[in-house]
């Protein structure tokens, strides 16, 4: 069956798929996904699940006027009537989407992978630009449906900071699922080990448990998997880490290697081995990208770790020394002390 399209201007193009499902899956494309043949992003995994799909797809831009998406919802509406469960799904600025305009839909529940950015104002758009065509496309915790599923990397801080920032503003009736050293890339995890149609699927009978399991077995199969084992042996284990990165570098992504970087110097500097903290710091910062604040500034941080740690083992160091000092001079007796004078 073809897509059936449910309304299209200048900026977006709404398709649906129809099924024999009572569940009816909304998908959002990512920020650099191009609709090329009027494809729903995801559809063929909603196939797969034999639900029905409706792809909100925006044209190769990251944004669309409010007004645009204001009519899109509203030409949706009977389309959607006839389904009595919608769910929202999107990966990275289409995972913010899925959270964005969960309620607007109906969602009774969000799919969000990396969702990317929770604030506009984090876009870089210029005021003029938020006021005249996209006020009010700022996602907030009353967009969110009653249930939401967040897939992230802890050390991708830009996703890190969206899934917090949704935490601390007060969400409810959420799960997080922390995907170590993957990056941006959550949902490739599972698209390149056939595991997709699981995920959603367990996500749609909110089954927990099901997820971390196929979170589980997706880790040891994805390609990244060397990345996680270095990045969490780096603290304690630096040499081990360094010999890992070594032999599986195709394994790090573009930024992975550089975090391991930043975990491997404090990880030399706890074994007090300053020099080589010192080298690996500044090796990082040859390879941090110029544009990436948020990477320069966990350097800085690491930086300062290492700087601190290195003055707070050279002063428990003469702390010791002093104290073996004393232990001695108080070992001495009167008599030794009578004869060494």
């Amino acid at each position: 069956m073809a897509d059936q399209i449910i309304y299209e201007d200048d900026y977006i193009i709404m398709m649906g798929q129809k099924a024999k499902s009572d569940t009816l899956i909304v998908t959002f494309n990512p920020g650099h996904f191009e609709p090329s043949n009027a494809r729903i992003w995801g559809g063929p995994i909603v196939a797969k699940l034999k639900h029905a799909s409706m792809g909100f797809l925006f044209k190769g831009r990251e944004f669309a006027p409010s007004s645009c998406i204001e009519k899109a919802l509203a030409a949706s509406a009977e389309y959607r009537s006839s389904y009595s469960r919608v769910v929202t799904w999107g990966y990275s600025l289409g995972g913010y989407r899925a959270l964005k305009f969960a309620r607007p839909l109906g969602a009774q529940m969000a799919i969000a992978f990396s969702p990317l950015e929770f604030s506009l104002g984090a876009r870089g758009l210029k005021d003029w630009q938020k006021k005249q065509d996209f006020d009010g496309q700022d996602a907030t915790v009353a967009d969110l449906p009653a249930r939401t599923f967040l897939f992230y990397d802890p050390l991708e801080v830009a996703d890190a900071q969206c899934v917090l920032d949704l935490i601390k503003g007060g969400a409810t009736g959420y799960t997080t699922i922390p995907m170590l050293c993957v990056g941006h890339n959550t949902v490739h995890v599972f698209t390149r080990t056939m595991m997709a149609d699981r995920v959603v699927a367990a996500c749609l009978n909110d089954e927990p448990s099901a997820l971390f399991k196929c979170w589980a077995q997706g880790r040891r199969k994805s390609p990244t998997r060397p990345a996680e084992v270095a990045l969490r042996a780096a603290t304690k284990h630096p040499d081990i880490a360094v010999a890992i990165y070594h032999k599986y570098t195709s394994s790090f992504l573009e930024l992975s290697g550089v975090k391991l970087l930043i975990r491997l110097a404090t990880g030399f500097a706890k074994l007090e081995r300053h020099d080589k903290a010192h080298e690996t710091l500044e090796t990082a910062k040859a390879l941090v990208p110029a544009d990436n604040e948020l990477l320069k500034r966990a350097l800085m941080i690491a930086d300062a770790e290492v700087y601190a740690l290195g003055k707070k083992l050279e002063r428990e160091a003469r702390e010791r020394e002093a104290a073996e000092r004393a232990a001695a001079e108080a070992a001495v007796t009167p008599e030794a002390a009578r004869l060494a004078s």
